[in-house]
């Protein structure tokens, strides 16, 4: 437990000694943790497949789109919106230009693997076009004892099954009915 004096020492300085000791000790935690960080959690390390159209030009693009977007924005804080339009259309446009080429070189990828003739690439190809969100509802037993097939029929079925008619009432006698006064 450190005295008052040495704190005191350490606050104003006078004992160069004991700070100099107090930095070492917080390096040498510092290295301590930052190593143990690095034994512990592994990086993401992205794979050379993570995104195929992915190329140098796009990696320039957006470089230049984000230096413009923080020029505007700090213009944007210098002066008015009026004053700061120029920066915003120049960022605009950058912004623009950067995403238009993703979707031209995400283009120009599918058109390469569609144009591969292994028969695999034809087949993954239909497999990501495919709609996986059809699911097939079976033949349904109607009410009737009939076996619905078409859409229509099982929509029926389903509704006079889910949905049946209200139970039959004697109609109400109005006869003795007394209004309050």
């Amino acid at each position: 437990m450190p005295t008052p004096e040495l704190s005191k020492s350490l606050l104003t300085s006078s004992n160069p000694e004991l700070k100099e000791r107090l930095d070492n000790l917080g390096k040498a935690l510092t290295s301590v943790i930052e190593e143990a960080t690095k034994a512990a959690m592994p990086f993401i390390k992205r794979g050379p497949k993570s995104k195929p159209w992915w190329n140098p030009d796009l990696s320039s693009l957006r470089t230049d789109m984000l230096h413009k977007q923080r020029k505007f924005v700090r213009e944007l804080t210098r002066t008015s919106r009026e004053e700061s339009f120029l920066w915003k259309k120049d960022y605009l446009l950058a912004r623009n230009t950067y995403f238009q080429a993703i979707k031209a070189a995400k283009q120009e990828h599918w058109n390469q693997f569609l144009e591969k003739e292994d028969p695999k690439s034809i087949f993954k190809a239909m497999s990501y076009t495919k709609d996986e969100n059809k699911q097939r509802i079976p033949s349904i037993r109607s009410s009737s004892d009939t076996l619905e097939k078409s859409f229509q029929g099982k929509c029926d079925a389903f509704v006079k099954t889910l949905f049946p008619p209200p139970p039959e009432s004697e109609p109400v006698s109005w006869d003795h009915y007394q209004e309050k006064q």
